[in-house]
């Protein structure tokens, strides 16, 4: 994309996110480490957000997001997006995601890819040169 002005910003840590959307399922190395989104709604009783974030901490998975958004139309209702660092194909993410599945009345898997953000394959704090690669501040 072309950047049409720098530093509009006015916080100094200011991210802005942007998402490619594919129908093309990718093959993760497994080497390199990824994140999975997710989105989903919970029952309606005390704890159960805590309940299905538990299921991810048992399995060991660790959240890089979560956010919420009202259901549009019920009022009272979120719909939960989390990011956490792992694949699908990690046994300990599907045995997880199987057993939100369970608890949780909507659940969608938007996708998992290579993650540039988890402390194994953390780039934010480099610097970037339009003449060649990253370099560490």
């Amino acid at each position: 994309l072309t950047v049409l002005r720098d530093d509009i910003a006015d916080q100094a840590e200011n991210w802005t996110r942007f998402v490619v959307i594919s129908g093309l399922e990718i093959e993760l190395d497994p080497r390199i480490p990824a994140k999975t989104s997710l989105v989903f709604t919970t029952r309606h009783h005390q704890g159960a957000l805590a309940e299905c974030l538990n299921l991810l901490a048992e399995h060991g998975l660790n959240l890089s997001k979560l956010e919420s958004r009202p259901v549009p139309r019920r009022p009272w209702e979120y719909l939960f997006y989390v990011d956490l660092e792992g694949s699908v194909e990690n046994d300990l993410a599907a045995i997880a995601i199987a057993e939100m599945r369970r608890e949780c009345p909507y659940l969608k898997i938007l996708g998992s890819y290579p993650a540039r953000t988890t402390q194994a394959g953390r780039v934010d704090g480099l610097e970037t040169s339009n003449d060649g690669p990253p370099t560490a501040l």
